[in-house]
């Protein structure tokens, strides 16, 4: 059953520290994902943790030349509170009925957040579901 008093079914939480091109690619392929599944309402949020290499700025240029009306934004932190510390920031950012952290690295296959959000409301007793994870060569992480 969805809720129906949050803004978001999933908001993703992505932390970029010196990683704007992994971070990108992240982002990229969250938004498309999202763009194949109308039926899920999904807010991207980059938390730049006061990276200080010109990082926040390369991805704020990329959000200009993207778009305006892409479901993501971008945050930056005044420290660098590190992995958990950045994540609470992208969380705060907005109310959902799911939230997914993601490294900077990941790059989601096509229909994971249909899944991951599906599997999530079918089992509404459990706080945590972590997905499969793949290396490049599509071998799977043990």
């Amino acid at each position: 059953m969805e809720n129906t008093l949050v803004k978001y079914d999933v908001l993703v939480s992505i932390i970029n520290f010196r990683t704007a091109g992994l971070t990108i690619a992240c982002a990229k392929s969250v938004l498309t994902d999202l763009e194949k599944a109308p039926h899920i309402k999904g807010l991207v949020v980059i938390v730049d943790n006061r990276s200080g290499d010109g990082s926040a700025e390369e991805i704020a240029r990329w959000l200009e030349t993207a778009g305006g009306n892409l479901p993501i934004r971008l945050v930056l932190s005044e420290t660098n509170s590190g992995f958990s510390g950045g994540h609470n920031q992208g969380i705060a950012a907005d109310e959902a009925e799911f939230y997914l952290p993601l490294n900077s690295d990941a790059v989601l296959t096509p229909g994971f957040i249909p899944a991951i959000v599906e599997t999530a409301r079918a089992h509404p007793r459990c706080g945590l579901i972590a997905p499969q994870i793949d290396y490049d060569d599509g071998g799977t992480q043990d």
